[in-house]
């Protein structure tokens, strides 16, 4: 065998170098390739789940390439000198497997670093590394993608999660044990050892606390390299070096980063709320760092507190999703859960159309939504001026779990209309909203273009206004509301062409009373209580009678221009049904149907006048007797009786008879005709005495 001469320090080893073995069966040395020594390491030797190479790339521009392997592996990558781009070729889509792990190890630095795997992403990776630091890659079979799990900083330690630490010995030939200034245990995984560059198998040496032990001397002036992990805890990494997944069927893999920024937190802006810090500037800027076309922006509850105090109004130009925590259900605690909490004399939130006074011409606040805040002002609902909680001058806005409360106008104010620039806040939607202590309305809608919302679970109480106003022009929908002890009334609409729908709406049966104009109609609730709905109103009211019998009533108040019921088509014929009049007046122009139960009669009548009855039909030949008073005909089976008089005493019965009566008791003047007449007969008879059964003569000769 040749001489074994030392290697210079900057010999460059090769996979065909060899190396001198002693061949035991044969008792003397041998030289192997080292290729041919790594192969049979790695096979009989080396953990088969976790495998170590090493490389020297000794020019810029370098590649290695890990190869297709499912293997999981431990690179050292030892540059001849510190290079400026150099690329590392992870294991391909088609021969990764699930969970394998590689991590790199370099001891020069590599200025322009580039990481790939022909046929899946590598997402995470360092694009520049310092000497002695690595970094770790994980791949995911079902995403076709390595991730990086952690990186170390610039070697030293300061920004890294863990780092690679080296440190250097020179054997003398007899010593055999070495201090480590870190004991293993503190660096994590194994040790790396390497005399003179030749990786050391652990079954040479021991570590006992700090101490290494080989059990031969490594030679004298050999250089011993040591390198192992160190884990910082505390450290510090980028949220974009960090892999995140939801874990489910079918979710993505994506980074931390791009998690936390698929929504905008006014923390991020330094936002403190704390009911007393200006929060306005944060939150504006939360808002302005979304894109033109909106994003969501969360104002987080905090063990301090989530009050935003804001000392200006704050402006909506783009679609945003506003997001507090949830608020209190109990009109008590009204600084629990999320609030914004505006200074006195100023609008809490204004959302703007893109054509609105101050809009964003590019798109505007539509179709915002709000959820889960409360909006207040210091004002406590004094000082009066034209400011109110939520002033609504966008289309679509989306209102859920909402509270306002101490604005000086309204708590909320919807109001658009061409003629002054506010152009369209149609298709409004309020759900699960509180609205109270305002000094104006607490919901109040205006305008012709503010139609087609709908309004659900809306409570307005306490308010200086009305509960619930809306001024629109063609027409909203109120779905279970409640008002309670607003100073002007609970509810109230007033253009004549608004279809305003109230449906199970109700307020509390005292205090002033709701004014509804036609066409606008309120079905259910408590609409139907006496003193429910002033007199003045002209609109469609249909409720549960209550107290009454009558299951369905109908109620239309004195004044009205027009009222009437029809079933069937109506046309120009008599319809099936028609019951109405022009006005509902002293005219006595409108009709109802009733049974008079004291009597046993259906009865047609005039609304306006119960002592004045057109017409009656008895249903025996008794009531015929009692209903002799009526002030119009009445009909039974035949009978008759004939009123052609004001008097009581002028009343006629008119009978249908074949003789005169036996029993009863009549009036002169009263008549039977006779039902089975003949020739040579008579036409019927009269009575000339009132008696029981009185004196009746025959009248009328029928000729032979």
């Amino acid at each position: 065998m040749s001489t074994i001469n030392r290697l210079s320090s900057v010999d460059v080893l090769q996979p065909s170098d060899q190396i001198p073995v002693w061949d035991s069966s044969n008792g003397d040395t041998r030289k192997a390739s080292m290729s041919t020594l790594l192969a049979f390491v790695e096979s009989y030797f080396a953990d088969p789940d976790y495998s170590t190479r090493i490389v020297a790339p000794n020019t810029d521009y370098f590649t290695v390439d890990i190869g297709a392997t499912g293997d999981s592996i431990w690179m050292i990558v030892n540059p001849t000198f510190n290079f400026a781009n150099g690329t590392i070729t992870l294991p391909p889509a088609t021969s990764a497997v699930n969970d394998q792990e590689i991590t790199v190890v370099f001891t020069a630095a590599v200025s322009t670093f580039v990481i790939t795997s022909s046929g899946a992403t590598v997402l995470g990776a360092p694009v520049s590394i310092n000497g002695y630091d690595s970094f770790r890659v994980r791949y995911n079979a079902a995403q076709l993608t390595w991730y990086t799990l952690d990186t170390t900083g610039d070697g030293s330690g300061a920004g890294g999660v863990s780092q690679i630490i080296r440190q250097d010995f020179t054997g003398n030939g007899t010593t055999t044990i070495f201090t480590l200034t870190t004991a293993p245990s503190a660096l994590g995984n194994e040790l790396q050892i390497f005399i003179d560059g030749v990786y050391q198998e652990r079954s040479g040496y021991t570590v006992t606390g700090s101490n290494i032990i080989f059990s031969e001397a490594p030679p004298s002036l050999s250089t011993i390299e040591v390198l192992g992990w160190s884990v910082s805890i505390g450290a510090e990494t980028t949220s974009d070096l960090v892999s995140y997944t939801l874990g489910a069927t079918g979710s993505v893999l994506t980074t931390v980063q791009a998690k936390l920024r698929e929504s905008v937190s006014v923390k991020d802006f330094g936002a403190v709320g704390d009911g007393v810090t200006d929060d306005y500037l944060a939150i504006r800027a939360a808002i302005d760092s979304l894109p033109a076309y909106g994003g969501s922006v969360l104002f987080p509850t905090t063990p301090s507190g989530g009050v935003y105090r804001l000392s200006q109004t704050l402006i909506i130009n783009r679609p945003v999703v506003l997001s507090g925590d949830i608020i209190t259900a109990s009109p008590f605690l009204f600084y629990t859960g999320t609030v914004l909490k505006f200074d006195a004399g100023i609008t809490g939130i204004i959302f703007n159309s893109y054509d609105s006074p101050g809009g964003d011409l590019a798109y505007g606040a539509n179709y915002c939504v709000v959820e889960n805040l409360g909006v207040a002002s210091a004002s406590l609902g004094a000082g009066g001026g034209a400011f109110d909680g939520l002033y609504i001058r966008a289309p679509g806005i989306v209102l859920n779990n909402v509270w306002t409360w101490h604005f000086p106008r309204d708590g909320i104010h919807i109001q658009a209309d061409t003629v002054d620039g506010h152009s369209n806040a149609n298709l409004w939607q309020a759900t699960n909203i509180s609205t109270q202590f305002n000094g104006g309305n607490g919901f109040y809608v205006e305008g012709n273009n503010a139609n087609a919302g709908l309004g659900q679970r809306i409570n307005s109480s306490n308010n200086g206004g009305w509960g619930i106003y809306d001024a629109g022009q063609l027409g909203d929908t109120y779905i279970a509301c409640h008002v309670d002890s607003n100073v002007l009334g609970p509810y109230k609409t007033i253009t004549a062409n608004g279809s305003h729908v109230f449906l199970g709406c109700y307020w509390e049966p005292f205090g002033p009373k709701s004014d509804l104009v036609t066409p606008s109609i309120m079905i259910g609730g408590l609409a139907s209580s006496v003193g429910g709905v002033e007199e003045s109103s002209t609109g469609l009211v249909i409720n549960a009678a209550g107290a009454t019998n009558a299951p369905i009533t109908y109620l239309n108040y004195r004044n009205a221009e027009t009222i009437g019921s029809s079933v069937g088509k109506p046309d120009t014929t008599m319809a099936a049904f028609t019951f109405g009049a022009n006005s509902e007046s002293v005219n006595l122009n409108s009709w109802k149907l009733i049974f008079d139960t004291t009597y046993n009669v259906w009865a047609l009548e005039y609304a306006n006048n119960a002592t004045f009855t057109p017409i009656r039909y008895p249903n025996s030949a008794s009531a015929l007797y009692t209903n002799k008073g009526s002030t119009g005909p009445v009909m039974q089976n035949g009978y008759a009786v004939m009123n052609v008089g004001d008097a009581v005493s002028s009343a006629k019965v008119r009978l249908l008879n074949s003789a005169a009566p036996v029993t009863g008791t009549f009036e002169q003047g009263d008549i039977v005709y006779n039902n089975a007449p003949t020739a040579g007969g008579f036409i019927g008879w009269v009575c000339v005495t009132g008696g029981t059964p009185g004196t009746w003569k025959t009248f009328g000769a029928i000729s032979a």
